[in-house]
């Protein structure tokens, strides 16, 4: 996987080009490991993900695999925090979450060679449900697997047992009991063509939600380009359907001006990761602030809508990872899934011309399935395609090429061209 290279210099952070370094991350924490009481025999680092705050904070997310003095295995995450300057030991042992007993090592190891604080899983920073979410689990089966660990925002692990596959998602907030709100009210409301995973159980204490699984596949960018027609109208009707149920009390609210802040916030973020960007980027944003429209119609929506997040199994599909629902403009969704696509197309080296007609069909779609503007689309494309596809480029760890931002840049700037036609 590809890494921007000005996150490896970042002069802020002195010590990240050696974090990110696996063999030299690796080397370094099997030494200071064995200091704290942890030897192992041989110890490799995998780097999961980077999040990078350009001034404040970079954050990573490591796996450590080898075998333990005693023979056992190794499979063991950590968060790395580094801090600017080079600091280390901002944190002390009592902050955060740093009781819970690793699988290997202590739960929380200052390193001076990676002038960082490693916290090893279960321990969090700022989700304290994890532990709990291991335990119980064990109520459900024993075999579980970690499917999805984000440090300081949530970890979602899957337990097969005599029930079936179950899922439980431990968070950092409550947007978990949000989910919950929303998939035990759509069994009250009239869903057609659209699943939801029932919910089994939530600990409002842990801020943890247990979950069936639900059957499915994310459609690929082959099946999409199969049937474009097809496939947009069965993914513009599943939106839909999601966009007419009635939304729970006291959910959180996304508007078109909230949705510019978080867009202007994060294009700071995006020029500091790509300083060859800013003049495009600038161009784009400007355009973007020009065509905002002021109101928009809000309805419950997913907010984080990516072909992983529907789950087609032959007769419709399943929506899962609700914990990210507001109100919010009813074309967010459509974009926003039509957004990961073009991102999913440019990898597969698919020409813009090539991703602009399937992006054409889910625009077309959406307006007839869901009474959405063609405007409205358009805007909501070019913003997710900056706030989210550009920004994750920048700012995670992902796989990309070094056109790649440019051809997102590229496409925002054609949606957003295509607007003064859609007007007319």
């Amino acid at each position: 996987m590809l890494m921007p290279a000005q996150i490896t210099t970042d002069p802020v952070f002195p010590s990240l080009h050696q974090a990110l370094d696996c063999e030299y991350a690796a080397s370094a924490l099997r030494d200071e490991l064995a200091g704290a009481g942890f030897p192992a025999k041989r110890l490799v680092a995998e780097l999961e993900r980077v999040r990078l705050k350009p001034g404040r904070k970079a954050l990573l997310g490591l796996r450590l695999l080898g075998e333990a003095i005693d023979g056992n295995l190794i499979d063991q995450r950590l968060m790395l925090t580094l801090w600017p300057g080079g600091k280390r030991g901002h944190l002390s042992v009592v902050d955060g979450n740093s009781e819970d007993t690793p699988a290997f090592g202590p739960p929380l190891l200052q390193s001076e060679a990676l002038s960082g604080s490693a916290w090893f899983f279960p321990n969090d920073r700022k989700v304290i449900g994890i532990a709990r979410l291991l335990e119980q689990a064990k109520s459900f089966g024993t075999d579980i697997e970690v499917v999805h660990y984000v440090p300081e925002q949530g970890c979602t692990i899957r337990v097969d047992g005599p029930k079936g596959a179950i899922f439980g998602k431990a968070r950092v907030d409550d947007r978990c009991l949000a989910a919950a709100k929303v998939a035990i009210g759509a069994i009250k409301q009239d869903l057609v063509g659209l699943r939801l995973a029932p919910v089994i159980e939530y600990d409002a204490t842990n801020r943890i939600m247990w979950q069936a699984a639900v059957k499915g596949d994310a459609l690929s960018v082959a099946d999409l380009c199969s049937g474009p027609a097809h496939w947009a109208d069965r993914l513009a009707s599943a939106i839909a359907a999601f966009h007419g149920l009635s939304p729970p009390a006291q959910i959180e609210l996304q508007t078109p001006q909230s949705t510019l802040g978080r867009i202007e916030w994060r294009a700071v973020r995006i020029r500091s990761a790509f300083p060859a960007l800013s003049p495009d980027l600038a161009i784009v944003m400007s355009r973007l602030l020009a065509v905002a429209k002021p109101d928009s119609r809000l309805v419950l929506s997913h907010c984080d809508l990516h072909p992983a997040n529907l789950l087609w199994d032959g007769e419709s599909f399943a929506l899962i990872d609700l914990d990210t629902c507001a109100l919010a403009p009813a074309a967010l969704d459509h974009a926003s899934l039509a957004a990961a696509f073009a991102q999913k197309m440019l990898a597969t080296g698919m020409s813009a011309d090539e991703i602009w007609r399937i992006v054409e069909e889910l625009q077309f779609a959406a307006t007839a399935r869901d009474a959405i503007e063609a405007s409205d689309f358009l805007w909501n494309f070019a913003a997710c395609l900056i706030a989210e596809r550009l920004y994750r480029c920048g700012t995670r760890l992902k796989a990309n090429s070094k056109a790649m931002p440019m051809q997102l840049l590229g496409l925002a700037m054609r949606a957003l061209t295509e607007i003064g036609g859609a007007n007319d």
